[in-house]
């Protein structure tokens, strides 16, 4: 069901408009505050947002500036209502980042019209990039391409978020530079850091898969202090997205483990990256280390939605494949980051699984041998990556 985040601080308002939108088909999340509003976008992830220009405490553009200034909210469509009628207020909406402006008094059929005009126009924008994406897949041989064209939506879209990431923070920079605190500046500043070692960390994902594709993903192990060697990557991370979330560590044992001191740091750092990007505006990612027995066990828990049923189904189809290295299966069922860390647990002789529950996040669950000898082959036989 579509939703729709309403924000109006006319509560006889509020209540009406969202009353008419529930009997259009729509499911309603409602605030009275532009405060209030913002949590529940970060909360929900709401399909489009209508709100009301002049509130007290935070009006319209305070929410909007906040909306666009988040990677995961800032392609939300907008819609702003007023009774402003003159063209300077409608000309400087639009600038700030609104979709649509409708101004007061509006019937109930105007804003249905509104609406599904702009939900409409996103689905179009977003069905016209995968159509290019996909005829990009088209003109490579379809016995020698290592992604088959359904692959390239997936891996252009982990690109895509970081860019668009980077395009709004100097958009917020141009329009905004006057009303920004030094701390949001700094935050603003953050991200786009963030954004560039998210891109290069993509690059990297997108290098090893070939190499697994191709059979070879070789080891080179050494001894690794996993309580300092965790607690160093948290530390980098940490500093790249502590203005909207929180790394919790926790390390039962201290111990020694013979791994790949590269492979290993793309690995957690893909849990934690990946944990964050799924994690509700303001949440926690809490990070599990224990021994048992013969292995080292990593638990990486996030704060998001959950993964849906289809989603799941995936998943444990492409980790049940414990032996394949498959680049077209396993990026069309985990995505570019999960598969990359199939890999990586795969050429370790370790296992990895999820639990999930909607509306409660996702725990990932990576285990690794603590002393054994490996593979230098991605895939190999031996390896165990298991579903939930």
């Amino acid at each position: 069901m579509t939703t729709i985040l309403l924000i109006e601080d006319e509560v006889a308002l509020l209540d009406e408009i969202a009353a008419n939108l529930g009997y259009a088909g729509f499911e309603i999340y409602k605030a009275s505050s532009g405060e209030a509003g913002i949590a529940l976008a970060h909360e929900y992830l709401p399909d489009l947002i209508v709100c009301d220009l002049m509130m007290p405490a935070m009006d319209g553009y305070g929410v909007l500036f906040e909306i666009r200034s988040h990677p995961m909210t800032m392609k939300i469509p907008f819609v702003f209502l007023t009774a402003r009628t003159d063209r300077d207020s409608y000309r400087e909406a639009m600038q700030r980042g609104a979709d649509d402006y409708l101004t007061k008094p509006f019937t109930h059929n105007e804003l249905l019209l509104a609406i599904n005009a702009r939900l409409d126009k996103k689905v179009a924008e977003d069905e016209e990039f995968r159509q290019q994406l996909l005829n990009i897949g088209d003109f490579a041989d379809p016995e020698k391409r290592i992604f088959k064209a359904e692959n390239i939506v997936s891996v252009v879209n982990e690109l895509r978020y970081p860019v668009m990431a980077v395009l709004w923070a100097n958009s917020l920079m141009r329009n905004y530079a006057d009303s920004i605190s030094k701390e949001r500046r700094s935050a603003v500043i953050n991200r786009v850091e963030a954004s560039a070692r998210q891109l290069l960390q993509a690059f990297d994902d997108l290098l090893l898969i070939t190499q697994a594709s191709s059979g070879e993903l070789p080891l080179n192990p050494a001894v690794v202090n996993m309580e300092q060697f965790c607690r160093e990557i948290i530390e980098e991370v940490q500093r790249l997205y502590a203005d909207n979330y929180r790394i919790t560590f926790r390390a039962h044992f201290d111990t020694e483990i013979n791994a790949d001191k590269k492979y290993l740091h793309h690995l957690i750092n893909n849990l934690l990256t990946y944990a964050l990007r799924h994690t509700r505006d303001g949440g926690e990612v809490v990070m599990l280390l224990h021994r048992q027995q013969d292995e080292l066990v990593i638990k990486v828990r996030d704060q998001g939605v959950g993964v849906s049923e289809q989603e799941q189904q995936q998943w444990r189809e492409a980790l049940e494949d414990n032996a394949s290295a498959d680049s077209v299966d396993d990026l069309d069922k985990l995505g570019l980051s999960l598969a990359v860390i199939k890999y990586i647990v795969n050429a370790h002789r370790g296992t990895f699984r999820f639990e999930t529950e909607a509306g409660n996040g996702t725990v990932f669950t990576v285990t690794l041998p603590v002393n054994r000898s490996h593979s230098n082959a991605a895939g190999n036989g031996a390896a165990t990556t298991s579903p939930e």
